[in-house]
């Protein structure tokens, strides 16, 4: 069974493979310069019916409004994170 725990460690797992790089930056060709980690796309591929079973939970128990805000506030703030250490970089 997929749990809240799976789902919060697979987000930091995800965050932490594309470690400073923002889901919002695209390459000059339009490709997104993030990518799903062999861990995650193995996850989405074999845990498929899982997944689907804990978004169904947490949709039940009135729970899934606060796992959107849960990744919105990771994604920005990896992207804050992004810009502020992009900043730095051009300050030297």
């Amino acid at each position: 069974m997929f749990t809240l725990t799976d789902f919060q460690d697979a987000i930091e797992h995800q965050i932490l493979h594309n470690r400073n790089k923002s889901i919002f930056y695209e390459l000059e060709n339009g490709n997104l310069i993030c990518n799903p980690s062999r861990k995650t796309t193995d996850l989405l591929i074999h845990q498929t019916a899982d997944i689907s079973q804990f978004i169904q939970s947490i949709k039940k128990d009135g729970k899934y409004e606060q796992q959107l805000r849960y990744i919105a506030d990771k994604s920005i703030k990896l992207f804050m994170e992004v810009i502020l250490l992009s900043n730095q970089k051009n300050l030297l």
